[in-house]
């Protein structure tokens, strides 16, 4: 099986240090990335390929009609446009996290853009093992809507960005083809009660699937940069994020680390009965550590090296970027 390749993330000396420190990757919030638009930018491509064909606008309709006992304010729109207010509105309350990476080690733009300085900069070669969240103890949620609230969550995994509009278009096309052949076999019933729980868990789940999307959707003058990127999102978030200083005010994160144990317990009729996340004692899949073009490779090996034994990453192999400094 071919290996896949590393995952790079570039760092300061600090991001550096945080990463190793806490054994930990911050995935920040859509909203206080570089590029802030990069969300609205996947979400306008959706818009614009909204879907025509009369067996596809047929099944978001029939969800929409099976919700009509439920007032104006809690049923789903009978409209496509209409129906992605709804799930935009959800995701952008919920929040969704991305930590960024790139398949390109050793990049003069990416030393530039994110290496924290012109002498500062490190590249952390990450292998693309699984990650969960890191929360500050176990959560044991036995309740069945806990369980389903964590279902309905968009949960860590690599995944590469788009920058093709043709591959983009296709991505978008197949999410609106996969959504509606999904719906065409779910119609809510029984009480306006239960109507309205069978809409949350669609609404809830059809979000984290257009996140999934969105966030992996970047314009192409991008290309070069070659990101790989962790996407995560859930109702819950929020209030475990953890928040930095930023140039502008506090910025929100949420910590994703290697598991220490398996996530989620099944009975013997295979029914999930109790979850735990991981505290985040599993080692984070660091392979390599690139010093970026510095006027003092010596000192910066030496400090590097000195920082990996510290906490626990000695066998981290430290290089140099064959970028010169200027």
């Amino acid at each position: 099986m071919k290996e896949e390749p590393l995952h790079w993330h570039y760092a300061s000396t600090a991001g550096l240090l945080g990463i190793l420190s806490s054994s930990s990757l911050w995935a920040s919030h859509a909203a206080t990335l570089n590029d802030s638009t990069e969300i609205r930018y996947g979400m306008d491509l959706v818009r614009r390929r909204v879907p025509r064909r009369p067996k596809e606008v047929a099944a978001w309709r029939a969800l929409a009609e099976a919700t009509s006992p439920l007032s104006e304010a809690s049923a789903v729109p009978t409209q496509i446009s209409s129906f992605l207010d709804v799930i935009e509105g959800l995701l952008l309350d919920g929040g969704v996290y991305i930590f960024c990476a790139s398949l390109a080690g050793d990049s003069l733009s990416q030393w530039r853009g994110y290496g924290g300085g012109a002498s500062s900069g490190f590249a952390i070669g990450l292998r693309p093992d699984p990650l969960h969240y890191k929360w500050a103890e176990h959560a044991h949620l036995a309740a069945a809507e806990d369980l389903k609230q964590l279902a309905m969550s968009l949960h860590p995994a690599w995944r590469g960005v788009i920058y093709e509009r043709v591959k983009q278009e296709a991505a978008v096309d197949q999410f609106f083809k996969n959504m509606a052949s999904f719906l065409a076999h779910v119609t809510p019933s029984g009480s306006p009660a239960d109507v309205q729980r069978t809409v949350n868990g669609l609404a809830s789940m059809l979000t984290w699937n257009y996140a999934e999307l969105v966030s992996s959707l970047k314009d192409g003058v991008f290309s070069e940069e070659q990101e790989v990127r962790v996407a995560v999102g859930g109702p819950n978030l929020p209030q475990r994020a953890n928040f930095r200083p930023g140039d502008f005010g506090p910025l929100a994160f949420v910590e994703l680390a290697a598991p220490d144990h398996e996530q989620i317990h099944f009975d013997s009729g295979g029914r999930p009965y109790e979850t735990y996340t991981t505290q985040g004692s599993g080692r984070l899949p660091i392979e390599v550590v690139r010093i970026g073009p510095s006027p003092q490779p010596q000192m910066a090996r030496e400090g590097v090296q000195a920082a990996l034994t510290r906490y626990g990453y000695d066998d981290v192999r430290v290089v140099q970027s064959n970028v010169p400094f200027r």
